[in-house]
């Protein structure tokens, strides 16, 4: 063990909730699931009979309720919305500190740039009614989810119908605990957290109660379609960074980015916006980790769909695990509507016969010599780029829904299964409760022996077996037969939430409780399988698996997942591909292909905090050992290890575990799939 690495155990630590930016640039076998059969895409519409799904109907043994918060529920046939925006902005002036989540501890809010808000949507027809609530955070506890539901529930609103989401923004202040001043001390602020629960049930009220007969409208469109320039060669574009799709960089092996943008619009019966939808699959990051509180693009974009379109304007995201991130890409510059800016030709470049301006006027844009316009970049400055990526995306999705026609009679209907997500990840495990301090007595040994000046560390990392930074009481945690794992005394316990299927007219979407990589969505990309079989491929000049190390070639992603090394082989930058997405079922699909529907929408973020989404064959195990295992002396270097250069896995450190991709796919199949008993 080199002088050096015994603090970074607890500097990995406080990475394990640190956020889920491109910062540098687990996990017992689950049990079996129940049987989802095969599919094809787009041929699963309907939910399983004999799936434990909550319809969300109403008994016809009793009077049912003609609204509910004033929101109609009546058989007309008419479909109703309404939304509303709850400013959660916190107070600085006041004597709390607001400590923000997504890229590092200790970052104290100093600044507002722009408020925070919680933005709900209400939608009804025919009886059927949902509220779908979007957080400017980095995410919010099922536990907090549950108070919201309940106090919905004492308002008369099924609290099976709230869909709370975040965006992810990380520049927002912690609300799960983890971005405190240090590893033992929770970021949270109490009385934050009460008023966030306060903050949904009203929004939730607010817009049912301003709901109005309305139409629907939708459209997507590729953002790489716009231009050449916002992908790399390639992927066949002209932009210039490596890894990226519609200004979308995917940071880890296999590149898998949808760079989908979807527009969706409700709109009273003159036309005027109700709710304006922007949604996409990326982090909500672009302006970088300051010390401003900021909703960062989402900004930009609900201002431009507002103006443009009137109403409430909300960003929704997608599957941005991977990750998914603008940063470092460039971006464009654009108008105040969104349109962008290119390069032009001046007197001087006309003077000088710049071939980019050939035959044009003063003024008109530069061409390359495929005739395409040559985008003018915004500044590397962080204001700029945020606000010119929110304007281009709310920019597009207003023109979309400019341009679409009304949905004819758009039905609204709602499914939702319950999920149990044990928490695999020993790291994790310790913010969420407190340890015993004697599982770290080898550790201590050994730098006792070894190392006595890093005592100070191994005290901090004492304070965080002995600390509880989480926000949700132990009592949240499902144990014993519902939490199979647990009962088994492989995890500490389940976290509970659920998965809900929403359709709206040619829209449909399906939730995830976390950052789904896209893979999980939309499978790995044909041309990544093929390529993975030929060892030559990988490595710098590899289109898929540029990180992964080419000394790994002849060495199963299998045997790679409980270890550092095999020979030449660094297994943290190695990856299992192509993915076989379930243990269970070898031909199970992406979550995609269960939306027949023209519009298919990921909602991530949903229900619950989870960190990444990775397909389970792709995890590695190395923080699945037991806790006692860790800090033993043969695995000390291990763990050390891992932390120092988590690599091509660093998302492992900020996921629940490996099972957490399967019990998704268990409820899409509960969801959607008709299904044979084993």
């Amino acid at each position: 063990m080199k002088p050096g690495l015994v603090p970074v155990v607890l500097g990995f630590m406080l990475a394990a909730g640190c956020g889920t930016g491109d910062e540098g640039n687990a996990n017992d076998t689950p049990g079996p699931m129940d049987d989802g059969g095969s599919h094809e895409a787009g041929e699963i519409t309907d939910p399983s009979p004999d799936a434990e799904i909550a319809d969300h109907s109403t008994g016809e043994d009793v009077t049912p309720p003609s609204q509910v918060l004033g929101l109609p529920l009546v058989e007309d046939g008419i479909l109703y919305a309404g939304a509303a925006a709850v400013d959660i902005t916190p107070d600085l002036d006041g004597p709390a500190t607001y400590y923000l989540a997504g890229f590092g501890k200790n970052r104290p809010a100093t600044e507002i740039r722009d408020p925070i808000w919680a933005r709900a949507l209400v939608l009804s027809r025919d009886r059927e009614y949902v509220a779908v609530v979007v957080l400017d955070l980095v995410g919010i506890t099922g536990y907090r989810c549950s108070l919201a539901y309940q106090a919905l529930e004492d308002l008369g609103w099924d609290g099976h119908r709230v869909l709370i989401h975040a965006t992810h923004t990380h520049a927002a202040p912690d609300t799960i605990g983890l971005w405190g001043t240090d590893t033992s001390h929770s970021g949270l602020v109490p009385a934050y957290q009460e008023q966030l629960v306060e903050a949904i049930v009203e929004a939730v009220r607010s817009a049912a109660a301003s709901a109005e007969p309305a139409t629907l409208r939708a459209d997507a469109t590729a953002v790489g379609s716009v231009s050449p320039y916002f992908t790399s060669p390639e992927f066949g574009g002209k932009g210039p960074v490596w890894r990226t799709t519609g200004l979308i960089k995917d940071t880890r092996d296999p590149v898998t980015t949808d760079d989908t943008l979807t527009a969706i619009g409700l709109f009273d019966l003159k036309g005027q916006g109700i709710a304006s939808i922007v949604h996409v699959h990326t982090h909500v990051e672009v302006s970088g980790g300051g010390h401003h509180i900021t909703s960062d693009f989402a900004h930009a974009a609900r201002e431009l769909l507002e103006d443009r379109l009137g109403g409430t304007g909300m960003v929704w995201i997608g599957a941005e695990g991977g990750l998914q991130t603008p940063l470092g890409v460039p971006l464009p510059a654009t108008d105040p509507q969104g349109a962008i800016l290119w390069e032009t030709c001046d007197e001087d470049a006309l003077q000088a016969g710049d071939p980019q301006c050939d035959g044009a006027e003063p003024g008109d844009p530069r061409v390359d010599a495929d005739g395409d316009p040559i985008p003018a970049w915004t500044p590397d400055e962080e204001w700029e780029r945020t606000d010119s990526y929110g304007r281009l995306l709310g920019g597009l999705a207003a023109g979309l829904l400019e341009e679409a026609s009304p949905m004819d009679a758009p039905t609204v209907r709602l499914t939702s299964v319950p999920l149990m997500l044990p928490i695999q990840n020993r790291y994790l495990q310790v913010f969420g409760r407190k340890e015993d301090t004697a599982i770290l007595d080898p550790l201590v040994e050994l730098v006792e022996l070894l190392y006595p000046e890093y005592m100070d560390a191994i005290q901090d990392i004492y304070d965080a077996f002995e600390a509880t930074i989480l926000d949700y009481p132990q009592d949240h945690l499902v144990v014993g037969e519902d939490c199979p794992q647990e009962a088994a005394g492989e995890v500490t316990g389940c976290l509970p939430t659920r998965m809900w299927s929403l359709e709206l007219g040619t829209v449909h979407l399906l939730t995830a409780p976390g950052e789904l990589l896209p893979e999980l969505w939309m499978g790995t990309p044909p041309g990544a399988a093929a390529e993975y079989e030929d060892a030559s491929l990988r490595g710098p000049d590899s289109t898929w698996f540029g990180y992964t190390d080419p000394d790994c070639a002849g060495v199963p992603y299998e045997d790679c997942r409980d270890t550092i090394e095999i020979g030449d082989c660094d297994c943290l930058n190695a990856h299992a591909a192509p993915y076989v997405l379930s243990y269970a079922e070898p031909d199970a699909p992406p979550l995609k292909t269960f939306l027949n529907a023209e519009f298919p929408v990921l909602l991530g973020l949903t229900g619950e905090m989870t960190g990444y989404i990775i397909p389970e064959p792709d995890c590695t195990l190395l923080l699945s050992r037991p806790m006692e295992e860790m800090f033993a002396v043969p695995f000390i270097l291990d763990t050390i290890t891992f932390a120092e250069g988590a690599k091509e896995h660093y998302e492992e450190s900020v996921s629940l575990g490996p099972a957490l991709s399967t019990r998704l796919q268990d409820a899409a199949d509960r969801l959607f799939a008709p299904r044979n008993p084993r």
